[in-house]
């Protein structure tokens, strides 16, 4: 039985410098499209316009402030006086993306900041500002939707899938468990967070997170106490 090829969806930025958008007042606008999907916008994006001339051509500027890059010739198109290119996003930091920062929550960029001298940062809903260093995007999620932040160690996103239904996880130190979690990304989150609070680089992590044994509390699963050992 054949399949249906999927469709091939190509970008296209077009960009406009200095428009006058009011009496004294010039943008730079830069609009995505994607003409197979329909002729509303994939993405757009309107900046005060400077006669000042920054370190990078304006549109590549703000294609990399939303997310794309170019993947071909910059065309200028003389008689509606803008540039036209074809475009792509850029992999995991597609604007608006989701990313998990060092606090191991995931939160959505709706841009991207560059300063001379400064280190590039994300500027998340409500305003916030995180260093996009500082930040991973959230590709890692779990069935329950939960991202494991970047300091997260091993790989708690298949744990999440293989454990079972009634299992928990729990956050291990050298006294046992300290707190337990229906998702084992939220387990593992948490102990990231807890080993930052100690702060002791080059040890071994005082916490940990594991799967919990489903007929003894608190034990984990792989070396529970109360079970029969092979």
């Amino acid at each position: 039985m054949s399949g249906t090829a999927p469709i091939q969806v190509h970008h296209h930025a077009v960009f406009e410098h200095r428009v006058l958008a009011r009496p004294g007042i010039y943008e730079d606008r830069l609009v995505i499209t994607a003409p197979r999907l329909g002729t509303d916008p994939v993405d757009r994006y309107f900046r005060p316009s400077s006669r000042d001339v920054v370190a990078s051509f304006p549109m590549e500027f703000m294609l990399r402030s939303r997310g794309w890059r170019t993947v071909g010739d910059v065309e200028y198109i003389a008689g509606r006086n803008c540039y036209r290119a074809p475009v792509e996003p850029v992999a995991g930091v597609v604007v608006p993306a989701q990313v998990v920062c060092a606090d191991a929550q995931v939160r959505t960029v709706t841009h991207v900041t560059f300063r001379t001298g400064e280190p590039d940062r994300y500027v998340v809903q409500h305003g916030a500002e995180w260093i996009a260093r500082d930040c991973a995007p959230s590709l890692r999620t779990c069935v329950h939707g939960e991202a494991a932040g970047h300091h997260a160690t091993g790989n708690p996103v298949t744990a999440c899938a293989r454990k079972e239904s009634v299992q928990e996880a729990g956050v291990f130190n050298d006294e046992g468990c300290v707190e337990a979690f229906d998702c084992v990304v939220q387990a593992a989150n948490e102990a990231a967070r807890l080993n930052a609070e100690e702060g002791v680089p080059g040890e071994e992590p005082p916490y940990t997170w594991l799967p919990i044994c489903v007929e003894h509390a608190e034990q984990a699963a792989d070396s529970c106490e109360a079970c029969p050992q092979d």
